[in-house]
């Protein structure tokens, strides 16, 4: 009788393995999350195609896009108003249904995250340079751990670029702290320091919001370092 109950279990495994198979796609279900930079928030306060459209567009074109999620990506959201979204476990509206943050998050197998920036910019409190990065940078490790709490698929953390109203030396500090975040959570980092110039990836000089041309080249550069054949 033992061995009978041992034997079914077994088929049953296997049955679940050989369903799980079956069925399984090699698509990627696609999180956005961040601040104006993720949602392609432009100069002339209007949403445009961040590189995470673009990436879409990729994966779809390449017939792996499973489904695309970028309604958790807003201009202005601070790194702490993501992390209390998660520990209240906010909900949207989606393919006319709701999905919660945790929802979202657990269901992708890949997570883009693009925030500080708009931190940077409307930073009114925190007078000295080092304690606004010292508070991005502890955020940032917190929102990272609770991501990773609920997701052990690829991760990959947008730095900041050099704009025209940004300190470079505050952006480099940022961007180091950002890359040992990653490195301790195993996500992907990309430095996007060098990736654009002031003369063809901004429309102005008094926003840190780049034009179709700097999304594009995070987009390209997303797409050279991420096997996405492997996610």
């Amino acid at each position: 009788m033992k061995k009978k109950l041992i034997l079914i279990s077994v088929l049953a495994i296997i049955t679940t393995i050989l369903i799980y198979n079956l069925f399984k796609t090699n698509k990627i279900s696609f999180l956005a999350l961040g601040d104006g930079v993720a949602s392609g928030m432009t100069a002339y306060n209007i949403e445009g195609y961040s590189f995470n459209d673009y990436l879409r567009d990729h994966l779809k074109g390449n017939q792996k896009l499973e489904t695309y999620i970028r309604d958790f990506a807003r201009k202005g959201i601070r790194i702490e108003e993501l992390i209390i979204a998660i520990e209240n476990n906010s909900e949207i509206e989606f393919q006319e249904t709701k999905i919660t943050i945790m929802q979202a998050i657990a269901n992708a197998n890949f997570i883009t995250i693009a925030i500080g920036s708009d931190e940077v910019v409307a930073n009114t409190t925190i007078s000295k340079d080092v304690e606004l990065i010292n508070n991005i940078s502890s955020q940032m490790k917190i929102l990272i751990e609770k991501i990773r709490a609920f997701s052990s698929k690829t991760i990959v953390i947008i730095g900041l670029y050099y704009s025209p109203i940004y300190k470079n030396s505050l952006v480099d500090k940022i961007n180091a702290n950002y890359q040992i975040i990653a490195n301790n959570n195993d996500c992907i980092f990309l430095n996007p320091k060098d990736l654009l110039n002031q003369t063809t990836h901004f429309s102005t000089k008094s926003s840190h919001y780049a034009n179709y041309k700097g999304h594009e080249m995070i987009n390209n550069k997303i797409i050279s370092i991420v096997n996405f054949d492997s996610i």
